[in-house]
C-alpha cells in the first residue's frame, strides 16, 4: 500500500473513529503547504507555465519541481523547441540541445509528486498534522509557575523537530 498524505491517512494517524471532522482537510492542506515551503518541491501533480526573458542561454531553471514532463517550449520570436530539442531533469533544469533559448520564453510543463510522494514527506506531513491537531487550542503553558496555564504564542511551533529531520534539513541547533 502506497503512503499518501490525505484525509484518510490523517484520520488514521489521529485515531479518529468514523467520519473525519470537516476541518481535518484544512490541517492536511496546511501540512502540505509547510512541506512545499520547506522543501521547495510540489506535492500534488500540477500543470505550470513559466515565462522568462532570457539572453541566449542553454539552460532555464523551472521554479516548480520535481518536473515530470515538458509540454511546450516557445518564444516570442516564433521559435518552438520540440521534445527532441530539449532535455529536462527532475530538479527543473531545462536544457536546449540544439538551439539556445532566447527572447521571452514560455515553458508549459507538469510538476509534482502526485500519487507517489516520498515516504519521508508523507510521514513528516502526518507528524505535522498530528502536532497541529493536538495543539489547536493553543494550550502550551509558559514554563513559569507564576503564569500557570497562560498561553504565549512565542512558545508554539508548527513543525516538530522529527518532521524537520524527515524533510531532510537539520533541526535547529542546541547545546551538546
Amino acid at each position: 500500500m502506497a503512503l499518501a498524505l490525505d484525509i484518510d491517512s490523517a484520520a488514521r494517524q489521529l485515531r479518529i473513529q468514523g467520519d473525519p471532522p470537516d476541518d481535518l482537510a484544512d490541517y492536511v492542506a496546511a501540512a502540505i503547504a509547510v512541506i512545499e515551503r520547506h522543501t521547495g518541491e510540489t506535492m500534488a501533480t500540477t500543470s505550470a507555465q513559466y515565462v522568462a526573458v532570457t539572453p541566449p542561454v542553454w539552460t532555464i531553471a523551472l521554479p516548480q519541481v520535481p518536473v515530470r514532463s515538458v509540454g511546450s517550449v516557445t518564444n516570442d520570436l516564433g521559435q518552438t523547441w520540440e521534445s527532441t530539442d530539449v532535455s529536462v531533469s527532475e530538479n527543473g533544469v531545462l536544457r536546449a540541445l540544439s538551439t539556445p533559448f532566447r527572447g521571452e520564453m514560455t515553458v508549459t510543463y507538469t510538476a509534482g509528486y502526485g500519487d507517489a510522494p516520498p515516504a519521508n514527506y508523507v510521514l513528516a506531513g502526518l507528524i505535522i498534522v498530528q502536532h497541529l491537531w493536538e495543539s489547536r487550542r493553543g494550550s502550551m503553558p509558559l514554563a513559569s509557575s507564576d503564569l500557570e496555564g497562560a498561553y504565549d504564542p512565542r512558545l508554539a511551533y508548527a513543525i516538530p523537530n522529527r518532521a524537520i529531520e524527515l524533510l531532510g534539513s537539520e533541526a535547529p541547533g542546541g547545546f551538546a
